[in-house]
């Protein structure tokens, strides 16, 4: 019989925070989080992956007993018996404590590496004070979420743009009177004014409690088990997994790991054969993609060096260098948290001529100048600057390392990259030896 499972979880909330395995206890006092797991039927008997409902209940369920978690909603029906065709996650939130974005972010992370998630098909949900946080966690980190589904709560219309891709089914009591129900209203119409995939269902008898019939409805679980997130990559990570199920995973190689510019290198794998080499690029990814996606795309590889290319989209979406290098300090510190051991090469932005038409040639610079001075503050990184090799004196971009589109590398570019990559792997093996 599959229950719920009472597992202790580390989660830091606090806003500003570092979350470092190896040094948390020394330079914080965290709060020890716990939460409560349901896996469906057959769970242990398959290796398929099950679509994962978080679930964020009220503040009157607060405190450090996991029991008051299952008084209300999805954790309240799996206590009386129903069973669910997906994992549930249901954290409990400190006395004193409300929701916090980054602690969720670690404790999603957990999940993916502890239990076998469809990350396509991750569902928010929460209840008064959970429904804030679901609102807040759902505007922070929109890339993770097939669906959310906020019930008798609220949050920030001026920000609520940000889930506008997110399917979204609202429900509120209209005669809430410790929520009221404009709080729901204004981020609906709001996410609506965005072209939001909204939907508002509003029960006129109800009070506070908009949840209890909300949960015990079929058509619920049927609309949110329908809802898949669509990304510009799907078609390059069901390739990649038609691949793996045919030859296997490559382990304790090097993984490339990027955007189009790895995408477009035809023969990669053969030109570093001697590495053990992985190839995987995804058209359109930014720096906050691959963190997102770190279990599934990086983790199972366990890979000795993890050669990255990011940067470009991030800049093409306006981000400034700031926000570039705090966004590459995340991913390098999940490396440092989940795979201490592995290398982790940063390449330098590319100076793409059709950038600098946009006048984002400084941008570049400066973006490069960070990544730089980051892998320099970390022992298993390293900077490998090919900006300067595709340049001339006066720092203009040589015109044949790039197709005529003036964005992606032309057969030049791609072998100095071989040439000079090649060159590095091979000093560090000398190194070694």
């Amino acid at each position: 019989m599959n229950w719920i499972k009472h597992i202790p979880l580390l989660l830091l909330f606090l806003c500003s925070m570092t979350i470092k395995a190896q040094q948390s206890e020394q330079t914080v006092k965290p709060f020890i989080e716990q939460y409560l797991a349901y896996v469906p039927e057959g769970y242990d008997s398959t290796l398929k992956a099950y679509p994962l409902v978080i679930f964020l209940h009220g503040s009157g369920e607060r405190g450090d007993n996991l029991e008051k978690v299952k008084i209300h909603g999805i954790p309240r029906l799996i206590a009386e018996g129903k069973k669910f065709p997906f994992i549930v996650i249901a954290p409990q939130c400190p006395d004193g404590v409300r929701w916090n974005t980054g602690a969720l972010k670690a404790l999603y992370d957990e999940v993916l590496l502890k239990y076998r998630v469809d990350i396509d098909r991750v569902y928010l949900t929460g209840l008064s004070m959970g429904a804030f946080g679901a609102w807040d966690f759902a505007i922070q980190y929109p890339e993770l979420f097939a669906a959310l589904i906020p019930i008798s709560g609220g949050g920030n219309p001026r920000e609520v743009c940000a889930v506008s891709t997110i399917p979204t089914w609202v429900f509120h009591g209209e005669k809430d009177d410790v929520v009221p129900l404009f709080k729901s209203a204004d981020m609906v119409e709001a996410l609506e004014a965005c072209n939001g995939k909204v939907t508002f269902t509003t029960y006129p008898n109800a009070n506070h409690d908009a949840w209890t019939e909300t949960y015990a409805s079929p058509q619920l679980y049927e609309w949110m088990l329908l809802q898949k997130r669509s990304t510009p990559w799907d078609k390059d990570w069901r390739l990649y997994q038609r691949q793996e199920q045919r030859s296997g995973i490559k382990k304790n190689g090097t993984l490339f790991l990027g955007s189009s510019t790895i995408k477009r290198w035809k023969y990669l794998e053969s030109q570093f054969r001697n590495h053990n080499p992985t190839a995987r690029g995804f058209r359109g990814i930014t720096i906050a993609n691959v963190d997102s996606y770190f279990f599934p795309w990086i983790y199972p590889y366990q890979p000795k060096r993890v050669i990255l290319y990011l940067g470009d989209n991030d800049i093409a979406t306006g981000l400034s260098p700031l926000e570039i290098s705090r966004a590459y300090e995340s991913l390098i510190q999940k490396f440092e948290r989940y795979m201490p051991q592995t290398e982790v090469w940063v390449i330098s932005v590319k100076p793409s001529p059709l950038r600098r038409r946009m006048s984002k040639g400084k941008v570049i610079l400066d973006t490069n100048a960070r990544l730089k001075q980051m892998a320099e503050s970390h022992t298993k990184v390293r900077y490998i600057d090919l900006y300067s090799l595709m340049v001339n004196s006066r720092g203009v971009p040589d015109p044949k390392y790039f197709v005529r589109n003036g964005l992606y590398l032309s057969k030049e570019g791609y072998k100095l990259w071989q040439k000079t990559l090649s060159e590095k792997l091979s000093e560090g093996n000398k190194a070694k030896n």
